[in-house]
């Protein structure tokens, strides 16, 4: 029986998560005409109304849905963006722009009419395209780029990377978006600015490959590094009781992307990353390098990926890595904080997996005394509590995380199958990558129920 549902599944997987060659790997030129359509107000509407309610449904709630979006966006104005000079709250640079296109699909010096690609001629260096146009732009400058005819400028395969999205850079985005691009943009933010997990494949008339991942940092300094947007929390980390160091702090953190497009010529990334407390390089280090920016400088802009799937996924391992690392820098430095509290555990009741943490003391030539100190301010029952809430908050939100991808891994992950060889290889090393990486959050994940449970019963044993 269990058999035949495997199989049903993977039939229905064949037939529904299928990429549509005939639709996007051959030119929809008729189509490129709607993203220079741009949102215009109605009636009463403000341009932030009019980004939010742009194609909603009937049956969706009229009030509350995108609450949280609304207010973040309200607090910016459109008429500083539009200022001329640039006002001093829109001028800091916040953002990467890469405008090209690949003129294959055109027709060529001979007049002959080409309507796909040869992947096979777009190895590891891929032709820099024309109409380039690489820049740092702050909100006001975004603003007006954005609002330009894309056709005009030739700009067909777009790239937006936004360091630490401001308010300004946010309205920059809805108030230029087009109508077709507005629904997907809309949730694309909203699940930014809400800190939320997302990885998601769509396909109709057009297509939208979008990934959110959070996580928390930890790093090391005598003050804590402020979220001047308020998007994103702080806290002190876990001491170390034994051997009180410098200050550290825990932050919380995002990195988002979307890809919207009608084809595999015309499209747009939007790469949203929080760098405020020191995360990766400054966007000025990026452009003056010449790297790409959402995959933190991996590979340089002048060797652009050309396929939208490729690059969403090129861009999700990169990620994934990076996030993966982040996690186990904070759980392992956790775990190792705890091991003061299971020594003095251990003293008062054995347990299996306290005895496991003693006997690796032993061979530690600096291992401390394993006496609890209380004092006033500080009682054993409340930095027990604290260890098991830091726990749980992290245990929480990776289970979020694996298992988000564990639901896009059994079904849209099909969307980027590819036929083509080379295409095939490079694009399995890269899934590869990013299924290794969601093992070791497993792994970090069951780590932390672990130390749940003890710190469970450690809290329940005090007196």
């Amino acid at each position: 029986m269990e058999s035949h549902i495997l199989l049903a599944n993977r039939r229905f997987q064949d037939n529904v998560f299928v990429w549509d060659d005939r639709k996007f790997a051959r030119r929809q030129k008729q189509a490129y005409h709607a993203d220079d359509i741009k949102l215009r107000p109605e009636n009463q509407q403000t341009i932030v109304s009019a980004f939010l309610e742009e194609q909603i449904s009937k049956l969706d709630p009229p009030e509350y849905t995108y609450t949280y979006l609304q207010r973040f966006l309200e607090t910016a104005s459109e008429s500083d963006l539009k200022s001329d000079p640039t006002p001093r709250r829109s001028s800091k640079a916040l953002a990467i722009l890469d405008d090209r296109r690949d003129v294959t699909g055109w027709r060529d010096t001979s007049g002959s009419q080409h309507s796909a690609r040869n992947w096979d001629e777009y190895g590891p260096y891929p032709p820099e395209g024309e109409s380039v146009y690489h820049h740092i732009l702050d909100a006001s400058e975004l603003y007006k780029k954005l609002f330009r005819s894309r056709r005009d400028d030739g700009a067909e395969r777009r790239i937006i990377y936004v360091s630490d999205m401001s308010s300004m850079c946010g309205l920059a985005i809805a108030s230029t978006a087009s109508r077709m691009q507005a629904p997907f943009l809309r949730d694309f933010l909203q699940r930014y600015i809400s800190n939320r997990v997302f990885f998601s494949i769509s396909t109709s008339t057009a297509f939208a490959l979008e990934f959110h991942l959070p996580y928390y940092a930890l790093r090391q300094s005598d003050n804590a590094r402020l979220d001047v947007r308020h998007l994103r929390r702080y806290a002190p980390f876990f001491p170390f009781r034994v051997r009180p160091g410098n200050g550290e702090y825990l932050y919380e953190a995002q990195v988002s992307m979307v890809v919207i497009g009608y084809d595999e010529w015309h499209w747009t990334a939007y790469c949203c990353a929080d760098t405020y407390f020191g995360s990766e390089e400054t966007i000025q280090l990026y452009h003056e390098r010449g790297l790409d920016a959402p995959s933190g400088g991996a590979r340089p802009t002048h060797y652009p990926v050309w396929n939208p799937r490729e690059y969403f996924l090129f861009i999700l391992s990169r990620r994934t890595k990076q996030v993966t690392k982040e996690w186990g820098n904070v759980v392992n430095t956790l775990e190792d904080r705890l091991r003061y509290y299971v020594r003095t555990y251990s003293q008062n009741g054995d347990t299996e997996e306290a005895n496991a943490w003693q006997e690796a003391s032993i061979f530690n030539a600096n291992a401390q005394s394993a006496s609890l100190i209380d004092d006033e301010e500080f009682s054993r029952t409340r930095e027990y509590t604290w260890a098991t809430e830091l726990l749980r908050l992290l245990h929480n939100s990776l289970v979020k995380i694996i298992e988000s991808w564990e639901e896009f891994a059994s079904g849209e992950v099909h969307y980027l199958e590819v036929n083509h060889d080379t295409l095939r290889r490079l694009w399995e090393s890269y899934l590869a990558g990013i299924h290794k990486d969601m093992a070791e959050l497993r792994f970090l994940r069951r780590l932390l129920q672990q130390r749940i449970e003890m710190f469970d019963n450690m809290k329940n044993g005090v007196c």
